[in-house]
């Protein structure tokens, strides 16, 4: 399960049994009308971490520059910016014979009030309960 932000994320683009991406509607966010957030979830039926997906991600051309990366033995996480001025968090962990991802892009113009949301939302996706009562209160579950 990962909490999200309602008021953020408002539109289904596409959902499977895989997982679902959803998006924002930009009239309810400080970004212009051709912008979107978009948050991608998905499981997979492997038990492995894509050490693959990994290294293309921290090797990427349209990666600007890399914030975060980090490798364990059941999970990573990277975080950056693509040339485009939209930023990314991605996270993969293999739990309980099943592999699940999310990944949240969005323009760097919001980057701040995204900082605490995807904190929260990492820390569900790991299995941890929201901490900020003021961000779960505008957050409902997507159970994968």
């Amino acid at each position: 399960m990962i909490v999200y932000p309602t008021n953020y994320f408002t539109e289904i683009v596409s959902q499977d049994s895989t997982g679902a991406t959803l998006s924002s509607e930009p009239v309810k966010l400080p970004i212009l009308e051709n912008q979107v957030m978009k948050l991608e979830i998905r499981v997979y039926d492997q038990k492995e971490l894509p050490i693959d997906t990994f290294n293309s991600i921290m090797s990427d051309k349209s990666v600007m520059y890399l914030t975060y990366g980090a490798l364990f033995d059941d999970r990573f996480v990277i975080s950056g910016t693509y040339y485009d001025a939209r930023m990314f968090y991605v996270a993969y962990q293999a739990r309980n014979d099943r592999l699940k991802s999310f990944k949240v892009t969005f323009p760097t113009v919001v980057q701040q009030p995204m900082e605490n949301v995807i904190t929260e939302m990492y820390r569900s996706f790991t299995g941890e309960r929201p901490k900020s009562k003021a961000i779960a209160a505008e957050c409902k579950p997507y159970k994968t």
